[in-house]
């Protein structure tokens, strides 16, 4: 079986990824142990020996999505000094991850999205995100590039929250090769900003099965 990459931008506070697993802000002293049990998880789902499965992770958080995405203007029309720091950082590890290999799929999880509903930036969420996957696939001479966003939880307590929620939603279903996932029930009895400890486990269930549902070409 030919290498598969899996890359993964998350976009708040701390970070945990497995391939093709992704999850924002589990606590520091359960990272490394979350970790091997959501690869323990694509195992089990994929069946794939992890030498055929390489992982690029890159983030920071907190950020808006023009970090990475270059073209990226507000409502107005407006584009800021500087874009797309973030996505250049990612790709500085992806391309050497992959030189010298031909991988037969590329998936792209995406977890973010808080900073733009806070800064009411959610009118252009959805064409900001289409725009940062033609990019990577442009970049990356792959038109075939599957992608699975994480949909923002049930907090609510931004101005755009729910228009952002709904453009992440738009996004995945309007690509043929996007997917989103649930978090709703992920954020803990109060819907919590961030999710509890079992959340980011399941979460990280979710993003695999989801990415292997793209991968086998299943109808969504």
């Amino acid at each position: 079986m030919k290498n598969r990459i899996l890359g993964c931008l998350l976009l708040s506070l701390v970070v945990a990824v497995t391939p093709p697993l992704c999850a924002e802000d589990p606590p520091a002293a359960n990272d490394e142990a979350q970790q091997v049990q959501q690869v323990e998880q694509l195992q089990q789902l994929q069946q794939v020996p992890l030498n055929n499965v390489i992982v690029v992770k890159s983030a920071q958080g907190g950020q808006p999505i023009r970090r990475w995405y270059k073209a990226w203007k507000s409502a107005e029309g407006v584009a800021p000094e500087s874009t797309g720091d973030l996505y250049d950082k990612l790709m500085g590890l992806v391309n050497p991850a992959i030189e010298g290999k031909k991988p037969k799929t590329i998936t792209f999880v995406w977890m973010q999205g808080e900073r733009d509903a806070r800064e009411k930036h959610g009118s252009v969420y959805a064409a900001s995100f289409a725009g940062l996957v033609k990019q990577l696939r442009a970049d990356m001479k792959r038109k075939d590039i599957s992608f699975v966003i994480g949909r923002l939880s049930d907090f609510g307590k931004y101005p755009d929250w729910e228009v952002v929620r709904k453009a992440q939603v738009e996004v995945a279903e309007d690509d043929p090769l996007g997917a989103w996932v649930d978090t709703d029930d992920l954020n803990g009895p109060k819907d919590g900003l961030h999710y509890d400890r079992e959340g980011y486990v399941e979460l990280g269930s979710r993003f695999a099965k989801a990415a292997i549902a793209l991968i086998n070409g299943e109808e969504k």
